[in-house]
């Protein structure tokens, strides 16, 4: 049987679309596998950049801009880079987290045969943590921020922001106690919002270990 032209699908309204759907089948299911190649290729550009957050942003936007002059394929381009952009983020998210997490066992090793909390990654590292975390975010060391009730090692976040330690557990509770509404936007509004604060871990100092107070993470 022979095979049915291999149509360009693009610029056409969907009406159109669908008429050369079902006058030349053979031509839509060539469309589908050239969106399927196109599809496969993206993935593959991205397993390629790593964990390289800055260059996978470039290659979503790349993706977006590149397609965006075709009908048919931006819509799959499209929902395609919203959500690996979601996804990649998150991924970034739980690793910042753990690192800093990492680095918070080290810190209170530290502390217990010092009696005091360190106030820099030069005091435990390397004899408590073989290296500085390194923030995924913006492949630059992760910061400690010293305050009143303990240490916090923390990650800059999507907005690549040094906010200073403001943890987003620290924005949800202000937030529910009646503090910075005009700050505070729905999580499930807006994603991985740009407006997050910083992500890491909070360590307290002993006397602030189990109290609950409404001027955490203050300086």
């Amino acid at each position: 049987r022979s095979e049915a032209p291999e149509w360009e699908f693009s610029g056409q309204s969907s009406e159109d679309r669908f008429r050369l759907d079902w006058l030349f089948p053979g031509a839509a299911r060539a469309e589908r596998r050239k969106s399927q190649m196109r599809a496969a290729s993206w993935v593959q550009s991205l397993v390629d950049a790593g964990e390289k957050r800055g260059e996978i942003l470039t290659l979503l936007e790349q993706i977006e801009k590149n397609q965006a002059h075709e009908d048919e394929v931006y819509t799959i381009a499209e929902s395609f880079v919203r959500a690996f952009r979601v996804a990649f983020d998150r991924h970034f998210r739980n690793v910042a987290e753990l690192r800093a997490a990492k680095a918070a066992l080290a810190a209170e090793r530290y502390f217990m045969k010092n009696s005091k909390l360190p106030s820099s990654f030069e005091a435990f590292v390397p004899e408590y943590l073989d290296a500085v975390p390194i923030d995924p975010f913006n492949s630059e060391p992760m910061r400690i921020a010293v305050t009143r009730d303990g240490i916090v090692i923390y990650s800059v976040h999507v907005n690549l922001k040094d906010d200073g330690g403001k943890l987003e557990a620290d924005h949800h509770h202000h937030h529910h106690h009646g503090h910075d509404h005009e700050h505070e936007e729905c999580d499930e509004e807006h994603g991985e919002s740009e407006e997050r604060p910083d992500v890491g871990f909070r360590l307290f100092n002993p006397m602030y270990r189990g109290v609950m107070t409404y001027s955490i993470g203050e300086p």
